[in-house]
């Protein structure tokens, strides 16, 4: 068993509220700390570190939080369309980090392309 970095924390997270929302379902805080994030010990994470993911997960507009019908106190979370769309937090991350290293390559290439051809004048 090996740790997991903040973004496969979050992703896994957000999967689980993904997976239970395809299922036709959404849950509240408090049945998802229950029921998933408590047991797996891979996540190792304590109550607030889940409170943030899921304030983080909301701010970025991945979910949504409402009042269920039959509840007055706790929110259930729904995911949003953009949520549907969005691949997760380490795949963000991986895709920005290789275009950034394609930036620079590019960048690279283009000095020298510049110097070799200064060099012919």
């Amino acid at each position: 068993m090996y740790n997991l970095n903040p973004y496969q924390q979050i992703d896994k997270i957000f999967i689980f509220i993904k997976e239970k929302a395809d299922e036709g379902g959404s849950f509240s805080r408090e049945y998802i700390w229950n029921l998933f994030v408590s047991k797996d010990s891979e996540l190792n994470i304590n109550k607030t570190m889940y409170n943030e993911m899921i304030a983080k997960l909301r701010e970025d507009g991945y979910i949504r939080a409402a009042k269920p019908v039959m509840s007055t106190t706790n929110e259930a979370f729904h995911v949003t369309f953009k949520g549907r769309l969005f691949t997760g937090y380490e795949a963000e991350y991986i895709e920005r980090q290789q275009s950034q290293q394609n930036i620079a390559e590019l960048q690279k290439w283009a000095k020298k392309y510049q110097e070799d051809t200064l060099k012919k004048f």
